[in-house]
């Protein structure tokens, strides 16, 4: 089956470099690329970036479970402080 893209040219370059780096054609490891984001795909909920740009509201709460095992966030930044300053 053949492989059909169109790529801008920048990006078309640096595939080709790339490429030629694992001796291999374009095409080829495009397709390399390809079957390995699709492996990936199938066994986690990955979603290429190039796919799906996360909006700001679906970071909202990311990293929360951090803060709520520190508990109060000044306490730990002035933890942080502590031991920078006992270290230098």
């Amino acid at each position: 089956m053949p492989l059909i893209l169109e790529l801008p040219a920048e990006a078309e370059t640096r595939l080709s470099r790339r490429a030629k780096t694992n001796n291999q054609t374009l095409e080829e490891y495009a397709r390399e690329i390809l079957l390995r984001d699709a492996e990936q795909s199938e066994t986690a909920s990955y979603v290429p970036v190039s796919m799906k740009q996360p909006r700001i509201l679906e970071l909202r709460g990311l990293g929360a479970e951090i803060w709520n095992e520190t508990g109060d966030a000044q306490e730990w930044v002035n933890k942080q402080r502590d031991d920078w300053e006992k270290e230098y």
